[in-house]
């Protein structure tokens, strides 16, 4: 844990590939002037560190709060509240947690078409719930055939093949994003098991989520389902099931 002298002072601190999060202070006018600046640079900059933005509750503070929502902040701790022990982890985590989500839907979102995005956001920021093509459809208020037309009409991957995907690119960017292990990682956006993680990252891309890890996690997962896609779109085949997915052994090392 690294403090800053000033809020100016925090972009300055932060270490690509090392700072996890940032807490920013705005508990008055001038803070907040600062603090949203240095929320938009950080965000801009640094796509990877959590944004927690520090400051006080109420009604009266809710356009600072609005303000810095719009900067770019992740999450919010609030003075005298959530500021200590475990409620502070919490919220630390949170934003963690959202940040990754974030910036695993800005990738995802140029690849999919309009109809899709919302299949793609309830999977990447409800990893635990969002587990089957059945539990998706129920999230977004949908039939499950609605979403495997909605995949017929785009020439996609079904609905389980795109699941699959977007929990492996959510697990590659967190592996990559913290070094982390395989196990913790599993654990974290609940996976049945550190196995079924293996395996279905092996079955998708032809590697192991350690070699994902190494090759770039999110960025190499990126290339290996933009080939996916140009593969099944330029196909006259009916679309292949998640247990048929040709391995992706050649997808380039970025």
């Amino acid at each position: 844990m690294v403090f800053a002298e000033s809020t100016t002072d925090v972009a300055r601190l932060i270490v690509p590939g090392l700072t996890s999060a940032v807490v920013i202070s705005a508990h008055d006018a001038e803070a907040e002037r600062a603090a949203v600046s240095v929320v938009e640079d950080i965000a801009a900059t640094h796509p990877d560190v959590a944004i927690i933005a520090y400051c006080d509750a109420g009604i009266a503070h809710s356009s600072r709060i609005r303000a810095l929502a719009i900067a770019g902040a992740h999450e919010f701790l609030f003075r005298d509240i959530d500021d200590a022990g475990v409620a502070l982890r919490s919220v630390v985590n949170a934003g963690d947690r959202e940040c990754s989500s974030d910036r695993v839907l800005g990738v995802l979102r140029p690849l999919l078409p309009p109809t899709m995005a919302g299949f793609a956001e309830v999977v990447v920021t409800r990893p635990g719930e969002a587990q089957t093509v059945a539990a998706v459809a129920r999230l977004l208020g949908v039939h499950r055939k609605t979403l495997v037309n909605h995949c017929l009409r785009s020439h996609l991957p079904p609905p389980v093949e795109l699941l699959g995907w977007c929990r492996l690119m959510l697990a590659a960017h967190v592996l990559h994003r913290r070094r982390g292990t395989v196990e913790a990682t599993a654990l974290e956006l609940e996976w049945a098991s550190v196995t079924s993680l293996r395996n279905m990252m092996k079955r998708y891309t032809g590697l192991s989520p350690t070699d994902v890890r190494n090759r770039g996690g999110l960025s190499w997962m990126a290339t290996a389902l933009r080939r996916r896609l140009v593969a099944v779109a330029g196909s006259s085949q009916p679309q292949r099931a998640s247990y048929d997915i040709p391995r992706l052994h050649a997808a380039p090392h970025t």
